[in-house]
């Protein structure tokens, strides 16, 4: 379970992809100890929800999502969000996969037995 400064970060990089770390802080943790920002950071990047770039002094100083990142934590609603102005029936149907062990009956060539 991630905590809500965690949800926070995500979300924000989400819209955002990639972002210096003063931009993260001063959007999502304002007021937060450097300490907690670290933590926090350094918690989503142990989980792979995150990359963090250091600078020459080692300490962070830009954060980019990861795949893993983009995909977790999310609410039913912002999953949903980006296929919901689709129209049922809109989006293009899929030919049979030919290396299935059973296909429908309306997807065998005639001339095939079984037909």
């Amino acid at each position: 379970m991630m905590t809500a400064e965690e949800t926070k970060v995500l979300a924000y990089l989400r819209r955002q992809p990639h972002a210096t770390l003063a931009e993260v802080t001063r959007a999502c943790l304002p007021g937060a100890s450097r300490e907690w920002v670290d933590r926090v950071v350094a918690n989503l990047n142990w989980l792979g929800y995150i990359t963090v770039y250091r600078g020459r002094d080692g300490e962070p100083t830009a954060l980019q999502i990861t795949g893993k990142g983009g995909r977790s934590g999310r609410t039913a609603g912002e999953i949903a969000a980006p296929h919901a102005s689709l129209a049922p029936g809109l989006l293009p149907a899929l030919p049979p996969d030919p290396t299935a062990d059973w296909l429908p009956p309306a997807a065998i060539p005639a001339g095939v037995p079984g037909r």
